[in-house]
C-alpha cells in the first residue's frame, strides 16, 4: 500500500477539521473525511488525544465511525494513543469511505494521522449546498444511543449523525459544519442553581478550531484560529438558548440580556459570513426563550436592514416522544426536528 497525504487532493474534508503537522485534527462534531478509491485494501491510523493517556476513570474518549459503501463498520471510542483500522478484500473493488467523529469537541478530540491505500484516493464531490449549525447538546446528539432518561452523559452514546442538524444536511444535500458544545449558551451555560455559568459561552469560541478540556500533545484546539475562507456556508443555523434558559428563567432582565447578546452574536456572524442566510431557532427542549430570539432577530433587522435572517421555532419534545439520556431528545424527536428544519429551509431558500 501507498501512504497518501490527508489533503484536499485526496480526501474531502467533512465539517470543520484542522490540518496540523501530525495529521488532520478532528475536533468539532461531524468532522472527518470522505474519499473513494479502487483497490483491495486500505488502512487508517487515528491518534488519541491527551485524554487517552489519563486513568481509566476518564472514559469520555472521542467516538468515531468508519463507513464503507454506506455501511457503518466501526463505531468506537479512541481510547489508545495509536489506533489502526485496516480493511481489505481478496479482489479489487470500488470503495467509498467515510471517517467521521461522532462525539463533541469538548470531551475529547483525535487526529487522523495516516491513510494508506493500494489505489489512489479521490475526494468525493462537493454537495449542492453548504450550511453551518451552531448549537449545544441537541446538535451534538447527546445521549442519542441511550434511551434511558435518567442515565448520565457518556461520549459512547453520543452521535451527531442521528441529530437533527446532520440529518437535515443530508436531506438538503448540503456540506456542513457543526459548531456545538453540550451545556453551553450565549450568556450562560446550563446551571442547576441561580448562578450564571459564565465559562460556558459558545460565541467566544466560534472562531476556533475547536474547544477541548484536554489537548493533543499539550496543545488545545481553542488556541488555533479557524480560517473562515475554508468554508463559506450559504446558511447558518443558530440553536442556542436551551442552556441560557436554565439561568434566565422568567427573569425579564436576564431574558433581555440574552436578547442583547444574541444580537451581538448576529453582528459577529454577519461580519464573518456577509452573504449567508441566518436562521435563528429554538424550542426542541423548551421554547420559553423563543420570544427573545424573535425579538433579537426583529431588532437586528430594524437596526441593520439585514434581509437574510429569520426566526424559526422547533416543536418542543413531549413525554410521548420518549427521551435519551439526561432527558435529551430521542431519536424520534431528532428526526422530527430534522424534518421541520428541512421543510423550513426548502420553503425559505428553495433548496
Amino acid at each position: 500500500m501507498t501512504t497518501y497525504p490527508i489533503d484536499s487532493a485526496h480526501v474531502k474534508f467533512l465539517g470543520r477539521c484542522m490540518p496540523i503537522p501530525q495529521g488532520l485534527w478532528l475536533c468539532w462534531s461531524g468532522s472527518g473525511v470522505e474519499f473513494t478509491f479502487t483497490g483491495k485494501e486500505f488502512c487508517i491510523t487515528i491518534l488519541g488525544d491527551d485524554r487517552s493517556t489519563l486513568p481509566e476513570t476518564h472514559e469520555n474518549h472521542a467516538r468515531i465511525a468508519i463507513e464503507i459503501n454506506g455501511k457503518r463498520v466501526i463505531s468506537q471510542q479512541i481510547a489508545d494513543k495509536v489506533n489502526n483500522f485496516a480493511f481489505g478484500n481478496t479482489e479489487s473493488q470500488d470503495w467509498h469511505v467515510r471517517v467521521i467523529k461522532l462525539s463533541e469537541s469538548a470531551m475529547a478530540t483525535c487526529v487522523l494521522s495516516q491513510l494508506k491505500c493500494d489505489g489512489q484516493p479521490q475526494p468525493t464531490p462537493a454537495k449542492a449546498h453548504t450550511m453551518e449549525v451552531i448549537g449545544d447538546s441537541i446538535t451534538c446528539g447527546y445521549g442519542i444511543d441511550d434511551p434511558a432518561a435518567d442515565h448520565p452523559f457518556h461520549t459512547a452514546t453520543e452521535d451527531c449523525t442521528q441529530a437533527y442538524a446532520w440529518l437535515a444536511a443530508q436531506e438538503l444535500n448540503a456540506d456542513y459544519a457543526l459548531i456545538s458544545i453540550s451545556g453551553w449558551g450565549i450568556i450562560s451555560g446550563y446551571t442547576a442553581t441561580d448562578e450564571r455559568s459564565a465559562s460556558q459561552l459558545l460565541p467566544p469560541y466560534h472562531h476556533c478550531a475547536g474547544y477541548a478540556h484536554e489537548g493533543f500533545q499539550g496543545r488545545k484546539p481553542q488556541d488555533l484560529d479557524w480560517d473562515f475562507s475554508r468554508f463559506d456556508p450559504e446558511l447558518v443555523v443558530i440553536n442556542l438558548g436551551t442552556n441560557d434558559d436554565s439561568f434566565t428563567g422568567d427573569d425579564a432582565d436576564r431574558q433581555e440580556e440574552y436578547c442583547r447578546e444574541y444580537q451581538a452574536f448576529l453582528k459577529t456572524l454577519r461580519s464573518r459570513y456577509p452573504e449567508a442566510h441566518i436562521l435563528c431557532t429554538l424550542g426542541m427542549m423548551g421554547d420559553r426563550l423563543y420570544p427573545m430570539v424573535e425579538k433579537a432577530v426583529s431588532q437586528h433587522i430594524a437596526a441593520t436592514g439585514d434581509s437574510r435572517i429569520q426566526a424559526f421555532r422547533f416543536t418542543p419534545q413531549t413525554d410521548a416522544d420518549g427521551y435519551s439520556s439526561d432527558w435529551h431528545p430521542s431519536k424520534s424527536s431528532q428526526k422530527r426536528g430534522a424534518a421541520e428544519l428541512t421543510r423550513k429551509v426548502k420553503e425559505w431558500l428553495g433548496w
